[in-house]
């Protein structure tokens, strides 16, 4: 997946590997919470093995990894599974500052 163009200006990435099993659980977590935000943020998937560009690209180091975007700019990142109370927190206080 090339990504060049974000439609909102929020989004937010999921970089993952396929039958990884964190990355599993992590996209799990995110389907919870796309309903509550998907009028302020663009939720997407990046899967490191149809692109492996990506990984250089945005510095991926661990899997899963999400990034927060404001228009084109990164505001924050974090590696590993978290569970939709996380996200759902790191969204609102970093990308979202409410």
């Amino acid at each position: 997946m090339y990504i060049k163009i974000f439609k909102g200006e929020y989004s937010v990435i999921e970089f993952i590997k396929k039958n990884n099993e964190s990355c599993f659980f992590l996209q799990k977590e995110i389907k919870k919470i796309t309903q509550k935000y998907n009028i302020y943020i663009e939720f997407l998937k990046s899967y490191i093995d149809d692109d492996p560009s990506v990984v250089k690209k945005f510095s991926i180091t661990r899997l899963p990894t999400l990034i927060f975007f404001k228009g084109s700019f990164e505001v924050y990142r974090t590696t590993g599974y978290r569970k939709k109370e996380t996200i759902s927190f790191l969204i609102e206080k970093k990308l979202l500052k409410i």
